[in-house]
């Protein structure tokens, strides 16, 4: 299993390592990522996404362009290991209630930001999504992805998703008596830096407010969009919808409708969804389940030979789940590992929230809860876990509600999931004297990968730790 550090020092956070020999607890500190100018509802945190060291995260109740007009935070991972902001952006034709930062999308150089409530063109509530690039030194616009059959309250931009140069982005409508039919639209980057409409997908049974589009998630040549409000197993059951793109082609086309077992009314599947290589999660974050009202799961789906796509397991809280746990207001998978965020986790009134990772068994084909990731100094009604997303090393959970500094201000947590050899400093596989020496000529200091119990420096508490591990080859 992967071994996770969470350490925060200097207003920031800072990753260290885990080893698979002796890995430590997650440890808890006072801080975390918040943005340099928090006000009073702005939920920074929202949504959130990471690449590297690079991540963004929306506040689209920032009043900075009039009232939740909305704005994103740029941060990035320095050398000595410390998360800090970089810029905060926000579009150059902002409005007032536009929303901007509802969706973030992490790239290469690039992220997208949706703004679903953005007035286009002057149509109400049309959205709109923006590109914005890294020059070298600042991050600037260079698009805006406006697909030509836009009408007002398509709500673009409601959920964003990227991978390799295509991004795709959502625009499920307002979902309540506007007859809408949600879509999704794919864009490619090309070499010149432009963007072009490589799409526009549509369920192969739309039905008006079915809320296609509400959320989004790719990989490859392969995507999947979720419709929470589909009624086909009562109303807003849910459904979501796989999508592949031909290597021949180059056309996108539905190549699965997916449902849940056991669907109910109100379950809402395909409110968030994650896709790797034959590997999704769908969450359902108001099931009924185990008679436990809102409590929720998450679905796992394996294309097998033949194409099909049938569910292979299903997630819950465990023997903690508790009604309105929300589990699953949030999913993502990277390297095989699923998180699913239970924000409210038994109650707002008493808890901060939680993302639970799990991990497939091997051998066994089944699922095992791992371990959860939990707030720092998470207070009731943070709302943790709203958001997550993880490239494979880090993931990165929002808590839009968290009250650290102002009500509701927001603040994210940066999570590290290494395997590397907890003490091997210099990565030659042994804990020596080279090692040691390292440690040493770091004493007193806030070195993140010579603090090995996490406690904010590295003191003789490290030097015990390295010493009963010396000698140790490692795995």
């Amino acid at each position: 299993m992967l071994g996770i550090r969470r350490i925060l020092v200097g207003g920031a956070v800072a990753l260290g390592l885990a080893g698979a020999a002796g890995a430590l607890n997650p440890v808890v500190d006072d801080l975390k990522i918040e943005a340099s100018d928090p006000v009073t509802g702005d939920e920074f945190g929202w949504d959130v996404s990471i690449l590297g060291s690079l991540a963004v995260i929306g506040a689209p109740l920032d009043n900075i362009n009039g009232a939740n007009s909305g704005s994103a935070y740029l941060f990035a991972k320095g050398a000595s290991g410390l998360w800090f902001e970089t810029q905060k952006i926000t579009p150059g034709n902002a409005a007032s209630t536009a929303n901007f930062g509802a969706s973030v999308a992490m790239g290469d150089g690039f992220c997208v930001v949706g703004a679903p409530v953005q007035p286009t063109g002057g149509m109400f509530r049309a959205g709109s999504a923006y590109v914005f690039t890294f020059d070298g030194v600042d991050w600037a616009e260079t698009a805006e992805l406006i697909p030509p059959t836009l009408a007002t309250k398509d709500r673009l931009g409601y959920s964003a998703a990227v991978s390799g140069d295509v991004a795709v982005i959502g625009a499920p409508g307002d979902g309540f008596f506007d007859f809408t039919l949600g879509k999704a639209f794919v864009y490619r980057r090309l070499a010149t830096g432009h963007w072009t409409l490589e799409a526009s997908l549509l369920a192969s049974d739309a039905a008006a407010n079915d809320h296609f589009g509400a959320s989004v998630a790719i990989d490859g040549d392969r995507l999947i969009v979720g419709a929470d409000r589909n009624d086909d197993n009562g109303d807003s059951s849910g459904s979501a919808y796989v999508f592949e793109r031909s290597a021949q082609t180059g056309q996108w086309t539905q190549k699965a409708k997916l449902t849940a077992l056991g669907a109910a009314s109100g379950d809402q599947f395909g409110f968030a969804v994650a896709i790797e290589g034959d590997l999704v999660a769908v969450s359902a974050f108001r099931d009924d389940y185990s008679g436990l009202n809102n409590a929720g799961t998450v679905r796992l789906f394996r294309r097998n030979g033949g194409g099909a796509w049938p569910e292979i397991a299903t997630l819950d809280a465990g023997s903690g789940a508790v009604a309105a746990d929300v589990f699953g207001s949030s999913v993502a998978i990277a390297n095989g590992v699923v998180f699913a965020g239970a924000p409210t986790e038994a109650s707002p009134l008493v808890s901060p929230g939680r993302v639970y990772v799990f991990e497939e068994t091997a051998g066994a084909g089944g699922w095992t809860r791992s371990t959860t990731l939990d707030p720092i100094d998470g207070q009731a009604g943070d709302f943790f876990g709203n958001a997550v997303a993880s490239d494979g090393q880090r993931a990165i959970c929002g808590a839009r509600w968290d009250d650290n500094i102002k009500e509701n201000a927001g603040s994210a947590t940066v999570f590290a999931f290494v395997e590397d050899c907890l003490g091997d400093l210099n990565g030659d596989g042994q804990r020596d004297t080279a090692d040691l020496g390292l440690m040493l000529s770091v004493f007193g200091s806030q070195n993140i990968d010579a603090d090995l119990n996490g406690d904010g420096v590295v003191d003789t508490a490290d030097v015990g730790a390295m010493i009963a591990a010396f000698g140790v080859s490692c795995p």
